[in-house]
Parts: C-alpha cells; structure tokens; sequence
C-alpha cells in the first residue's frame, strides 16, 4: 500500500503507485467529478458512478489512502475533497 508522507518528494515509485491507482476507470470518474467540485458527499458519488456502496467504498478507502482524496466525516456521512497539493506534485513530476 502507498503511504506518502508530509515533505516526501515525488520519485518514480510513488509516481507510478499514484498512476496505478488512478487506472482504475471508477476512480478516474471519482477524480474527474470531485476536481471540479469543493467537497462532495459519498451519496452524491453512489449517484454517479455504477457500482454498490461497498464497492465505492473500497475505491473510496483507496482514494483516501493514497492522499489522493480528502475525507471528513460529519455525523454519518462522508464528505471527500481533491489533495490538490498531491496531484500538483504529480503534475509537477510529470513536467520535469
């Protein structure tokens, strides 16, 4: 499992595990949708892509595990955002 942590740089390991898991077409509309919003709600999520709850889930867990996503509960529900400052790593990788 790809653990970044705060201050590491972008090298080729962690570069292709975030490319990896952004393969994934599920999580590439996850992606997609949740760059062009704020912060978005599982619910508002399950509604876009075609899958059950346990299965956005586990994309989800992924998402969030990789740093990818932000994730804050409130009360029962998950709310998840773009780590903006990770995928401008990535980008910046991609450029040098």
């Amino acid at each position: 499992m790809l653990v970044i942590r705060k201050g590491r740089v972008m090298d080729n390991e962690i570069a292709s595990e975030l490319f990896k898991i952004l393969s994934d077409k599920t999580r590439l509309i996850i992606i997609e949708f949740l760059i062009h919003k704020d912060e978005v709600c599982a619910c508002k999520l399950l509604e876009l892509v075609d899958c059950n709850q346990s299965t956005l889930s586990h994309h989800m867990k992924v998402l969030v595990n990789s740093k990818l996503v932000i994730a804050r509960k409130d009360w029962k529900w998950m709310h998840y955002s773009i780590n903006y400052e990770l995928l401008n790593d990535l980008f910046l990788f991609l450029k040098k």
